[in-house]
């Protein structure tokens, strides 16, 4: 069965609803030429009972509602913000979450550095929760594992934090509302499929003979891509000067659906909603540092509501307008525009691989004369 029985392939965001509801088990995600995630469909074994069409988050209207409140936020424990993405906000639900007894579902890098999705149950759990991954993550069977502790542990808090779609796939999956469930979804731009990463970080490996461990987005101070071994730090290059972040930030990368995302919006399907404050402080005076970063938190629901208010110990708020986080987070009005030449890369990456298509379509624009030594030597190879 192709996708299109499912959704149309230019709606369908890989969510993963459809591999989860199956009772078959005769639907699972594989990659096309582009390395993006689509649902593949073992017709030998599909008895035809329609759960995958009935749970497609693109075969029906989002429940989207409007945030009644707006809040800048930043953890109050100064290394936990530093280390955190967009001041914390994540991190601190995380942690009180789990204090309670509570599990926890989010992102992680596994070993090989590929973006998937756990469950976490500790504190000591929590560490690989933390920071940005500006890729997209599998969700793998995840859903049916939140189902089974809502279910079997009625009196458990569950918190499961993922891109919009991702939220919306869970949402519909579950089918009917649980007490104990709280979402929150983030501030999305779009995802560039994970191959894109994994084939960028073995270039920088070979490059530097040196075998990635870790890798983060973020510094102390600003955007950067950033990879470690056991040693320490042997790549490292500011967002606009790294090819994939350079291509993640310009729009070039992402899959079909994230550029026509319907919950690009200020309304939203999460009880919570939270991202960086970009604009914050624009025309109403801010009165905190923002070096560090700052959340905006979108409270949506009651139950988004309670969650904060438990939060709010470890956190630093001050309630804004929504109309400021609008202004200041394009993807609250609308989808990411697409480069102009994706297209381009879109056509060339099935042959020449991510790095080669990404540069050809970038060109100078990614800061290949400032870079220096192995990478500087790529990249200008790579642009010939």
């Amino acid at each position: 069965m192709p996708v299109q029985t499912i959704c149309s392939r230019n709606d369908c965001t890989g969510c993963g609803a459809c591999a989860n509801i199956c009772p078959a088990d005769c639907i699972r995600l594989v990659e096309d030429a582009l390395g993006v995630l689509y649902p593949e469909v073992d017709e030998t074994k599909c008895i035809d009972c329609g759960a995958c069409l009935g749970s497609c988050p693109a075969n029906l209207p989002s429940d989207a509602h409007t945030p009644f409140q707006t809040w800048a936020v930043f953890a109050g424990d100064a290394q936990a913000r530093r280390t955190s993405a967009s001041g914390g906000a994540a991190a601190v639900l995380y942690r009180t979450v789990v204090e309670q007894g509570g599990a926890v579902f989010g992102t992680v890098f596994d070993d090989a550095l590929r973006p998937v999705f756990k469950m976490a149950g500790s504190a000591g759990e929590l560490e690989p929760f933390k920071g940005s991954k500006y890729v997209q993550s599998d969700t793998g069977r995840i859903f049916r594992q939140v189902r089974e502790i809502l279910k079997s542990q009625p009196q458990r808090t569950v918190l499961f934090i993922g891109t919009p779609c991702q939220v919306d796939g869970l949402l519909r999956f579950l089918r009917h509302p649980y007490d104990r469930l709280v979402t929150v979804d983030l501030v999305c731009h779009g995802v560039p499929p994970a191959r894109y990463l994994q084939e960028h970080i073995a270039q920088m490996e070979a490059d530097s003979g040196r075998k990635a461990e870790k890798i983060t987005f973020r510094g102390e101070r600003d955007f950067a891509l950033t990879l470690c071994d056991a040693k320490g730090v042997f790549y490292s290059r500011p967002r606009y000067e790294d090819l994939y972040f350079s291509a993640f930030l310009k729009s070039l990368t992402y899959r079909e659906s994230c550029y026509r995302c319907r919950y690009a919006s200020e309304r939203r399907v999460a009880d919570l909603t939270i991202g960086d404050f970009w604009g914050l402080g624009v025309d109403t005076p801010y009165p905190h540092d923002k070096r560090d970063g700052v959340s905006v938190l979108l409270v949506g629901t009651e139950k988004g509501r309670l969650l904060f208010a438990q939060c709010r110990p470890r956190l630093v708020c001050e309630q804004r307008t929504r109309e400021e986080a609008v202004q200041g987070n394009a993807q609250l009005r609308a989808p990411s525009v697409p480069h102009p030449r994706v297209d381009v890369f879109r056509e060339r990456y099935p042959a020449q691989g991510f790095e080669k298509a990404a540069a050809a379509c970038l060109g100078r624009s990614v800061a290949a004369q400032r870079l220096t030594g192995p990478a500087k030597r790529l990249i200008a190879k790579l642009l010939k």
